[in-house]
């Protein structure tokens, strides 16, 4: 969560961050709220090319219709949405239980762990294809290599 206050302390974490993970509620005003947050990290990936960022729906209520147009909402963000945490008792009482994994809610431990393992799957993905990249530019450089050595031969005969 970023509130104005920090905004000048929160820009150079964002720029050496790997992953900024976006919380916000499904109502109009804290949807308009984060936009200082995406700001900020568009801003981040300027310098960091590789920071990734995504957005989690926290607080949900029961309401299906406001979810579906909080999420129509955020898609002008183009950050992925990974999942959704309810507004559940648990939560503000897990200070007191040693986290939700430490209360006896099933639903409330099922939301941080499905969210943990899209969290995984993204950061095994986004290794993937950083090791991918890498390999191109290793052949791309032994390409460039080859190529150079056929001149330096051709002007030699």
């Amino acid at each position: 969560d970023s509130p104005p206050y920090i905004i000048d302390t929160i820009q150079p974490i964002f720029e050496e961050s790997d992953f900024v993970l976006v919380p916000t509620k499904v109502g109009v005003p804290d949807i308009m709220a984060i936009s200082t947050t995406i700001d900020l990290i568009k801003k981040a990936q300027k310098k960091n090319k590789d920071l990734k960022a995504a957005i989690v729906l926290n607080m949900l209520k029961p309401n299906v219709k406001i979810k579906e147009q909080a999420i129509e909402q955020l898609e002008k963000y183009e950050l992925p949405i990974l999942s959704s945490i309810h507004d559940r008792i648990s939560y503000g009482s897990s200070f007191l239980n040693g986290g939700v994994m430490g209360t006896n809610d099933l639903q409330a431990k099922n939301e941080i762990e499905q969210l943990k393992q899209l969290l995984a799957q993204r950061e095994i993905f986004i290794n993937q294809l950083q090791q991918q990249i890498a390999d191109l530019r290793l052949d791309k450089e032994q390409l460039y290599n080859q190529i150079n050595q056929k001149r330096i031969e051709h002007k030699k005969s």
